[in-house]
């Protein structure tokens, strides 16, 4: 693990002069923070969460700041964790699983963001409630171990999309 630089705000990353930032040392970041297990970019990485290919188009720096300092807080629908209590009193919490047929009588869940192809299967008859979470699976805190420096290189390398 790598050690705390700061517990990071949105409004002191943006503070004062922004530095300029390093396409290549932000790729290494984008490894380093473990956003390739997670979200794709510019063909590289995993589809767990956002593709983040074209996100400097839809999004001010601001919001996809505020996205990575505070991923519980605005949550995409398609990306919602689901919480699951059983008849037998188990709460499971995960993604579902993507493809499989609705109609199945077998509800399959990830349940690890850092394994998201190992599922469980839970018969739908033993389910007893499902709501959505309201934690994202992005987990929080992964800037603090970042410099301000190596957070501008992240955003220009996001920010350098084909």
């Amino acid at each position: 693990p790598r050690p705390i630089v700061q517990e990071w705000t949105v409004d002191q990353i943006l503070s004062g002069e922004p530095p300029q930032g390093d396409q290549k040392r932000g790729k290494q970041f984008f490894s380093t923070a473990g956003c390739i297990h997670c979200h794709r970019f510019a063909a590289e990485g995993q589809l767990i969460g956002p593709d983040l290919t074209a996100a400097m188009r839809r999004y001010s720096r601001r919001d996809l700041l505020a996205a990575i300092v505070r991923p519980s807080e605005v949550i995409a629908e398609n990306y919602r964790s689901v919480q699951i209590l059983t008849n037998d009193g188990r709460v499971i919490t995960g993604q579902m699983s993507r493809g499989g047929d609705f109609r199945s009588p077998i509800l399959r869940i990830a349940t690890d963001p850092a394994h998201p192809s190992r599922v469980i299967e839970i018969q739908k008859s033993e389910i007893t409630t499902r709501k959505n979470s309201r934690v994202s699976w992005m987990p929080d805190g992964l800037l603090n171990t970042f410099t301000r420096q190596q957070i501008f290189d992240l955003v220009a390398y996001l920010e350098s999309a084909p």
